[in-house]
């Protein structure tokens, strides 16, 4: 006999299959995203540095010589951009995370959701193995009744 809830079972079984794809993909999100947090700071990073390497430069270009006022409040304006610029490099980091952060949420609500469907699939497959146990009985009981139905008298010896 079919197992009645045969159609149920397979549907919990899709529902399972897809939760555990959108988990992978949302792995795959989070994994991604912490990459560009990564790159963002190593971004960061390498400006910084060239920065720092370009004031310097800039004050060489000064030191020891006869400037302008207006001279000197064009490098103040300059090193004053470079060091605003850093700034946009910390927001595109901060950006970055936060995406990471909406991610790992994601991804968290996506575990929700698989260890939901696993646990409704597997209900369904103790129901399943119970059913089963009980039809095997009825079917051991309806064979042993079919046995004494069928068996065989001897004729009474007087």
């Amino acid at each position: 006999m079919k197992y009645p809830l045969q159609d149920l079972l397979r549907v919990r079984n899709i529902r399972e299959d897809n939760a555990a794809n959108e988990l992978a993909r949302r792995r795959t999100e989070v994994e991604a995203a912490e990459k560009i947090v990564e790159q963002r700071k190593q971004e960061l990073k390498e400006y910084t540095e060239w920065r720092i390497r370009r004031e310097e430069e800039l004050y060489q270009e000064i030191i020891e010589k006869k400037v302008q006022l207006k001279e000197l409040d064009d490098l103040k304006q300059s090193i004053g951009l470079l060091r605003e610029k850093e700034f946009v490099y910390e927001d595109r980091i901060r950006e970055a995370e936060r995406l990471l952060r909406e991610a790992q949420e994601a991804l968290e609500q996506a575990h929700e959701e698989y260890r939901a469907a696993v646990k409704n699939r597997q209900k369904i497959d103790e129901h399943k193995s119970i059913w089963a146990q009980e039809e095997a009985k009825i079917d051991e009981a309806n064979q042993e009744k079919e046995l004494e139905d069928f068996h065989v008298r001897k004729p009474d010896e007087d």
